[in-house]
C-alpha cells in the first residue's frame, strides 16, 4: 500500500516537473528575449524599491488575518504570527507545492502548543477566504472592463468552480452523519465558530481583501517600474485570475504556470508578451524578497535551536 502510494506521487511529481519545464519553455518560444531587454535597460528601476515595504505590509496583514482567526482559541503574539508568515513564505518557495509553508506553520503553531489539527483547520478556513477575495475582487473589476470571449469563458469556469466548493463548505455546515471518519469534521466547526461570531468573521473577511489587493499591488508596481501601460480596473480582472489558475497544483510552486497565465491573459487584452513577462517575473520577486526575509528568520532559529540543543 505504501510502495503504491509513493509511485503515486512520485508520477505526479514528474506530472508536475513537466508541466512547469514546459511551461517555460512555451515561455521562451513566444517571447523575443531583445525586447525584454529592452524594457529593462528602459526601466524606472527607483520604483521598485517600494517592492520591499509593500512585502512587509502584505505579510504583516496576512499575519493579522491569522491572528483574528485564531485569537479566540489560541492566543499568539503578534509578532510571532509575523514570523511565522515569512518562515512560511520562504518554505513556498523551497518546497515543491505552494502550500508548503502552510505545513511549516501547522508545524511551529504544534510547537507551541496548538493542535495540529486545529491549526491545520484554520489555515485551510484562511486559505477558502482568500480564495474567495480573489473571486470577489475579479468579479467586481470584470464588469467594469471588457474582456475577451476566451478570458470571460475562463473567469466564468473558475468562478463557477469556486462557487461549487461554496456548496461544498455548505453542506459540511449542515451534515454530520456518516463523515466523522473523515477530516472535515473540525473544518465545518470551525466556519461554524466564525459564522457566530459575525465581527470576527468581518474583520477576517476586510483583512483578506486587502490582503489580496496588496497581492496585486506588487503587479501594479512592477507595470509602472516597467513603465506598462495598463488600467487598474484591468488588474484587479485579471490578476485574481492569474493567482486562481496558478493554485491549481499542476507545476512547481507555479513556476511557468503563472507566466503562462500572465502573458496569455494579458495578451488578449492589447499587451505585449514581453510585458506581461516582466509582471510576472516582477510580481515573483516580490514573493522572493518575503522568502528571502522568512529564510533569513528561519536560518537564525536554526543556529538558536542548534546552540540550545548542544
Amino acid at each position: 500500500m505504501l510502495k503504491q502510494i509513493s509511485q503515486k506521487k512520485s508520477v505526479w511529481l514528474a506530472l508536475k516537473i513537466s508541466m512547469t519545464l514546459g511551461s517555460l519553455a512555451w515561455c521562451i518560444h513566444l517571447v523575443d528575449y531583445n525586447k525584454v531587454q529592452q524594457l529593462i535597460r528602459n526601466a524606472d528601476h527607483q520604483v521598485l524599491i517600494w517592492l520591499l515595504p509593500l512585502v512587509v505590509l502584505h505579510t504583516v496583514n496576512g499575519a493579522l488575518r491569522f491572528k483574528v482567526l485564531l485569537d479566540p482559541h489560541f492566543p499568539l503574539g503578534f509578532i510571532q504570527h509575523v514570523r511565522q508568515y515569512f518562515i512560511a513564505n520562504y518554505f513556498n518557495l523551497i518546497l515543491p507545492s505552494s502550500i508548503g509553508g502552510d505545513a511549516v506553520r501547522i508545524f511551529m503553531l504544534g510547537r507551541k502548543g496548538l493542535a495540529k489539527s486545529k491549526a491545520a483547520t484554520y489555515i485551510f478556513s484562511e486559505r477558502l477566504m482568500g480564495l474567495y477575495s480573489l473571486i470577489l475582487i475579479a468579479v467586481s473589476a470584470g464588469f467594469t472592463v471588457t474582456l475577451h470571449d476566451d478570458v470571460a469563458v475562463l473567469a466564468a469556469t473558475l468562478v463557477g468552480l469556486s462557487l461549487l466548493s461554496l456548496g461544498v463548505i455548505y453542506l459540511l455546515m449542515h451534515v454530520s452523519r456518516g463523515i466523522e471518519q473523515y477530516h472535515v469534521v473540525s473544518v465545518r466547526e470551525a466556519i461554524k465558530d466564525l459564522w457566530a461570531h459575525k465581527q470576527r468573521l468581518v474583520s477576517a473577511i476586510s483583512l483578506s481583501l486587502l490582503y489580496q489587493l496588496l497581492t496585486i499591488g506588487f503587479t501594479v508596481l512592477v507595470a509602472l517600474a516597467f513603465r506598462v501601460e495598463v488600467s487598474l480596473l484591468l488588474m484587479l480582472a485579471l490578476v485574481p485570475l492569474v493567482w486562481l489558475v496558478t493554485f491549481l497544483p499542476i507545476s512547481i510552486g507555479g513556476v511557468g504556470v503563472r507566466e503562462i497565465s500572465f502573458i496569455g491573459l494579458f495578451s488578449q487584452a492589447g499587451m505585449h508578451s514581453e510585458q506581461a513577462l516582466l509582471l510576472s517575473l516582477g510580481t515573483y520577486a516580490g514573493m522572493m524578497l518575503a522568502g528571502a526575509i522568512g529564510g533569513v528568520w528561519a536560518l537564525r532559529d536554526s543556529f538558536r535551536f542548534q546552540a540550545e540543543a548542544g
